[in-house]
């Protein structure tokens, strides 16, 4: 966050695969910003809606997540999203095939020109 910050940059996106170990059965696109006001919600439920959208995998929503430094301390519209579960199998098996990561990378590209054209 330190460079995006310092470098002007106009957002920041952080991108994860998630895991679970109370939900064997987890799977889909989950997003957070540091609270639910402000330009980093509208970021990270554009991209959501976005990934969601190029992937066809399940919502899982998008939560307020203010212990995160890497939201919390962000200059700049700040979201992190997770691109699916690691821990459930058939995500997984989707998570490592180049196509599916393309879809991914697509619907995270594209939420961000779509934050950016609403942004102004």
């Amino acid at each position: 966050i330190d460079l995006a910050n310092g470098q002007g940059a106009d957002l920041f996106v952080s991108v994860h695969c998630n895991a679970s170990l109370t939900n064997s059965a987890a799977m889909g696109i989950y997003t957070a910003a540091a609270s639910e006001h402000g330009d980093g919600w509208v970021l990270a439920d554009v991209l959501r809606q976005s990934m969601m959208s190029a992937t066809g995998a399940a919502d899982m929503g998008t939560e307020p997540r203010p212990n995160l430094a890497v939201l919390r301390t962000a200059e700049v519209p700040a979201a992190l999203v997770e691109c699916g579960y690691m821990s459930t199998p058939e995500e997984l098996a989707l998570l490592v095939q180049p196509a599916y990561q393309e879809k991914l990378a697509q619907g995270i590209a594209d939420g961000i020109l779509t934050y950016l054209e609403q942004a102004g």
